[in-house]
C-alpha cells in the first residue's frame, strides 16, 4: 500500500520538510544579519540628508593650526630679538655678534627649508587628486568594460557582479537576536554578553 496522504507522512518526507525549513530559517537569519552589518558598514556621508555635528579631523586641524601659529609667534619674536641683539653689539664683542648672526642665519634657512617642504607637499597632494574612490558598480548591476584593443575598436564584454564579502561582528550577532521574538531569551544570546 503506497501512502501519500498528508495524514501519513514517510519518514523521509518528514525530513526534507525539517531539512527546508532549518534551511529557509537559516537564510533568513543570514540575510538579516547581511542587512545588519551592511548598515553599520554603510557610510551615510554621501547622503544628502547626513550633517556633520561634530567633525574631530577639523578641531584637531584647528588645534594643529593654532599651535602652528603660537610657534611661529614665537620664533619671530626670538629672531627679532636676535637681529636686533645682533645690530646693537658693539665692535669690542665680535665673537658674541658672529655667534648671533650665524644663528639668526640659520633660524631664517630653517624657515625657507620648512616653506620649501610646505609647499612640496602641497603640490604633491594637489598631484595626487581627491582621495575619494570611485564606485565601479552600483548594487548589482553587471560591469560593462570596454576594450581599447586599437583605435577603432568598441567590443564590449560584461562581466558579472562580483559578490562582496560582509565582515560581521559579535554586536551584530547580537542585534539580530535581540530583535528576533523567538531568540531574544536565548541563553545563547546571553553567553554572547559574557564574551
Amino acid at each position: 500500500m503506497e501512502s501519500n496522504d498528508l495524514s501519513d507522512p514517510t519518514l523521509s518526507d518528514v525530513a526534507a520538510y525539517v531539512y527546508d525549513a532549518a534551511e529557509e530559517r537559516v537564510r533568513y537569519l543570514l540575510e538579516r544579519l547581511a542587512v545588519i552589518a551592511e548598515h553599520r558598514t554603510d557610510t551615510v556621508k554621501n547622503d544628502s540628508r547626513y550633517e556633520v555635528s561634530n567633525d574631530v579631523r577639523r578641531q584637531l586641524k584647528f588645534l594643529e593650526d593654532v599651535d602652528m601659529a603660537e610657534r611661529r609667534s614665537h620664533e619671530e619674536s626670538e629672531r627679532e630679538m636676535l637681529f636686533k641683539a645682533a645690530r646693537h653689539r658693539s665692535r669690542f664683542e665680535d665673537t658674541e655678534q658672529a655667534r648671533l648672526k650665524v644663528k639668526a642665519k640659520e633660524i631664517q634657512r630653517l624657515k625657507m627649508e620648512e616653506l620649501r617642504q610646505r609647499e612640496a607637499n602641497a603640490t604633491a597632494l594637489q598631484a595626487i587628486g581627491p582621495r575619494k574612490k570611485r564606485k565601479t558598480f552600483e548594487g548589482d548591476a553587471p560591469i560593462t568594460m570596454q576594450l581599447n584593443a586599437g583605435p577603432s575598436s568598441n567590443q564590449r564584454i560584461l562581466m558579472p557582479p562580483r559578490q562582496r564579502m560582509k565582515k560581521v561582528t559579535m554586536r551584530d550577532v547580537q542585534l539580530l537576536f535581540e530583535t528576533e521574538k523567538d531568540l531574544s531569551r536565548s541563553e545563547l544570546l546571553y553567553k554572547t554578553y559574557l564574551k
